[in-house]
């Protein structure tokens, strides 16, 4: 078959002249015979056209957007199939589009740029009321009709990879459709587009408006990673009108999509009020230096992994705690590891063997061989939830997806390891709050943590609360309630369990990040992080106590780790140097633990082109008794080990999983697939002390779990028919995280 060309006719359209070209096909114009106007025709050409699958979603896509309604939105006249090549008529703008717009004058008036943009929030909002959402909002498919003049009007268009409620499931799993600049960060982790994420595109749209440029620049990977953890772009100046712009920046650029505008409309109005007050010219540029004039938003709610329960643990349903004696403290203190942080790098591409990707758990990494174990008091083994010696693998199916772990709730599923497979996913009921693994009281069975700040996502700088459900590896339930003094503030606290005192019980850790505006109000806000570490007691939890003071950073601590192996938890964070809005690099720094007090040590700069895109997590693969911090997620798909040795980790990242992704089809999968929510982790699986590597990888029978055994120098290649798998399908897998100590940050 022959594309069609120009004289020629498709159906009852002349083709008249080309006016575009893409990967999916040809936009002509053409005449409408029957009615005589002038039309625009997509044609989709090339393999595509023969794909069965994606006909079917093309004419989903244009029998949702004949729904809509719209003076901001291109309409749809007509869409059919003729001689093989499916296609779609729409109206026809004359006029030019906002991307070569900007790209002829470099910079937009903010009065003309506001008042474009409300626009586009218009028809988003005339588009998501439909149940259509765009996902690929940019300047290049916005149309402009009379340009320059009075009547300038702004046209959605190119819903190509657009979506109805309906049709959602004709976008393959994993798969990330959008344009890097402009991606919201939980689509860069491969969460189901929403309307959030159309509105934080418009955000993007009128940065680079203003500025002449996007948000973040850089590689594909590298603009991936920026959504995700780098702070929000300002624009410089302390005039009124400036502040309200960053103001708005702030809100639409959020991290979370909780925190951004409910809907188009609420975003067009803001918008429009700006534009009320905007002056008829450039604004000024932006600011050189975003990690001094910006304010840092919650890192995606896709962070923190949870824990899981022990296999005897009671139902959450009880809410009274059981009377019992007082635990009795330890015998001895035990040298021994808190569960793996996930730390996170961006994970963009994991291990792709074979027919799945393979894709992370969290799990933890708790117990290491002891010089001379008490006898009354077993080892914790790297995982184990049973007591069998075995590391297991737990997840959690949360409700809200992106609500903070904090105040959300989900359900459990547990897999017993037999030390060749794992078990049938078993329920463990539901429970709330942010879980977390490890041995409070002393005991040697593994304990849940269920840490909540009830009645606050944000606890706004006042005395609050938080509290504590305890789940002991005996099945008794306990809890602590702590009330905050109103002498610090208190804003995002991030939970973890550590070993502060090296008195063998894990004691309760918490980092807090909080906002403080400069004395100038400048509106230019400071992130400020303290830690603080409250001790495990008898079924109690001390007064929390400060113990390091990271002071103005937009990098909290990362995870947990006894990397000198000397029984109290040392503290790590990988975090992304910044120029601008580019990331330049990443880099890994400990935090030691000498009697309870944490000195930072130097940090080490990592090869970035290799693992800049990396998780990291902590734990002891070697075998040897001290922690190390495995990185995930490296180019082509390769796994590294880093050593701690003489106050800081290795330069050099030993190679333990060597790349299997030839360069050219990991740099496209990454840059065409974007960035599914991968995730890893560590449990000694098969019981012989080194930590064995623990990723997912979604399949059509629910999510799977591979293991990569560890030999104490390498790990051998995923068995991809899995070791075990959790049945679900669609949203319901994608809700799926591994639990664990650890605080995923996307670098």
């Amino acid at each position: 078959m022959q594309i069609p060309q120009p004289g020629g006719t498709l159906g009852h359209y002349r083709i008249e002249r080309m006016i575009g070209q893409g990967g999916m096909g040809v936009v002509y114009a053409a005449t409408d015979l029957r009615l005589g106007r002038e039309v625009a025709l997509k044609v989709i050409t090339g393999p595509l056209a023969s794909t069965e699958e994606y006909r079917r979603r093309f004419h989903h896509e244009a029998l949702a957007m004949s729904r809509v309604q719209s003076p901001w939105i291109v309409q749809i006249h007509d869409h059919d199939e003729v001689d093989g090549f499916p296609y779609i008529v729409t109206q026809f703008i004359v006029g030019t589009d906002l991307g070569s717009l900007v790209a002829d004058e470099g910079r937009l008036t903010a009065k003309r740029a506001l008042r474009l943009c409300a626009q586009l929030a218009r028809g988003l909002d005339d588009a998501h009321r439909a149940g259509v959402l765009h996902r690929d909002v940019k300047p290049g498919n916005v149309l402009l009709a009379e340009p320059g003049t009075s009547r300038e009007h702004a046209y959605l268009c190119d819903f190509g990879i657009a979506v109805s409620d309906a049709a959602s499931h004709h976008t393959a799993t994993g798969m990330v459709a959008g344009t890097w600049a402009y991606l919201a960060p939980e689509r860069t982790l491969g969460s189901s587009a929403a309307p959030a994420s159309d509105l934080y595109a418009v955000g993007c749209v009128l940065w680079k408006c203003l500025t002449g440029q996007e948000p973040f620049t850089g590689t594909p990977v590298e603009m991936a990673i920026a959504h995700a953890n780098a702070p929000t772009p300002q624009l410089t100046g302390s005039d009124d009108f400036t502040q309200g712009l960053n103001r708005l920046f702030t809100r639409v650029l959020a991290k979370v999509p909780a925190e951004r505008h409910a809907d188009g409309a609420a975003l067009a109005a803001d918008l429009e009020q700006l534009a009320a007050a905007a002056p008829d010219a450039r604004v000024s540029a932006a600011s050189t230096d975003a990690a001094v004039t910006v304010t840092r938003d919650a890192v995606p709610t896709t962070a923190p992994p949870p824990p899981p329960p022990p296999s005897p643990a009671p139902a959450s349903g009880s809410h009274a705690a059981p009377t019992v004696g007082p635990t009795a403290a330890p015998a001895a203190p035990r040298r021994r590891r808190p569960w793996p942080l996930i730390v996170g790098g961006v994970v963009l591409i994991a291990l792709l063997g074979g027919a799945a990707t393979w894709a992370g758990l969290a799990a933890r990494d708790d117990g290491e061989p002891t010089a001379e174990p008490d006898p009354e008091v077993p080892e914790l083994v790297s995982g184990d939830i049973d007591g069998d010696g075995l590391g297991d693998v737990v997840a959690q199916a949360r409700l809200e997806q992106f609500e903070p772990l904090n105040t959300s709730s989900g359900t459990l599923w547990q897999l017993l390891s037999t030390s060749t497979t794992l078990g049938p996913a078993t329920e463990l009921g539901s429970e709330s709050g942010a879980p977390l693994l490890g041995d409070v009281d002393g005991d040697g069975r593994m304990d849940q943590v269920w840490f909540s700040t009830p009645g606050a996502e944000v606890l706004s700088g006042r005395a609050a609360t938080y509290e504590v459900r305890v789940i002991t590896g005996t099945g008794e339930i306990w809890r602590h309630t702590q009330q905050l003094t109103a002498i610090e503030k208190w804003e995002t606290l991030q939970p973890y369990l550590a070993d502060v005192d090296d008195d063998g019980r894990d004691d309760l850790l918490f980092s807090n990040e909080y906002l403080d505006f400069n004395d100038d109000d400048n509106y230019d806000n400071d992130t400020f992080v303290t830690v603080h570490a409250s001790l495990a007691g008898d079924r109690s939890f001390g007064e929390p106590e400060q113990v390091l003071d990271l002071g103005q950073t937009d990098d909290p601590i990362t995870g947990v780790g006894d990397f000198d192996g000397d029984g109290d938890d040392d503290l790590f964070r990988a975090s992304n140097t910044h120029r601008r809005n580019t990331i330049t690099g990443v880099e890994v720094q400990p935090f030691r633990n000498d009697d309870g007090t944490y000195t930072a040590e130097e940090p080490t700069r990592l090869e970035t082109d290799t693992w800049g895109v990396g998780w990291f997590v902590a734990g002891d693969p070697e075998g040897d008794g001290d922690d190390e911090l495995v990185v995930t997620n490296g180019r082509g798909g390769a796994v590294g080990v880093i050593e701690y040795d003489d106050g800081a980790f290795g330069r050099d990242v030993a190679e333990w999983l060597a790349p299997d992704i030839p360069e050219k089809d990991w740099e496209e999968h990454v840059f065409d697939n974007g960035a599914p929510s991968f995730e890893h982790t560590l449990s000694d699986v098969n019981g012989d002390g080194a930590d064995d590597l623990v990723a997912t990888a979604h399949r059509s029978d629910g999510l799977a779990i591979g293991v990569a055994l560890s030999d104490g120098s390498s790990f051998a290649r995923f068995d991809q028919k899995g070791w075990g798998i959790i049945p679900c399908s669609g949203d319901a897998c994608a809700a799926l995280t591994l639990v664990a100590n650890v605080q995923p940050a996307i670098l």
